[in-house]
């Protein structure tokens, strides 16, 4: 909620700029309506606030529940293409949450 708003405030001080010297805001090479932008640009806004957080969610799991899927982790990737490196590499080494921590 906080980042709706603080985006819809910024957006405020643009406003009027953005409407004196574009006239027509464009989606897509398409000229829509200033309230269709508008609704645009928050629904953006919202759509990135929910991808951090299901990120770090994603991060936290995987990291909390590392010793519980350890098993299944070295199962799949031993028996995946990449069979040939040693289960160790899968149960210490590359491990679900490092893998987690290195990629985000």
């Amino acid at each position: 909620v906080y980042a709706m708003y603080a985006d819809f405030s910024a957006m405020k001080w643009c406003i009027v700029p953005g409407l004196q010297s574009v006239k027509k805001f464009r989606i897509l090479e398409m000229p829509v309506p200033f309230k269709v932008f508008l609704v645009t640009s928050l629904f953006s806004t919202l759509l990135q606030v929910f991808t951090i957080q299901f990120n770090a969610f994603f991060m936290v799991s995987a990291v909390q529940e590392n010793e519980e899927i350890l098993e299944f982790w070295v199962f799949l990737w031993s028996n995946s293409m990449f069979c040939f490196c040693p289960s160790s590499i899968w149960r210490h080494v590359i491990t679900p949450k490092w893998l987690a921590i290195l990629l985000w």
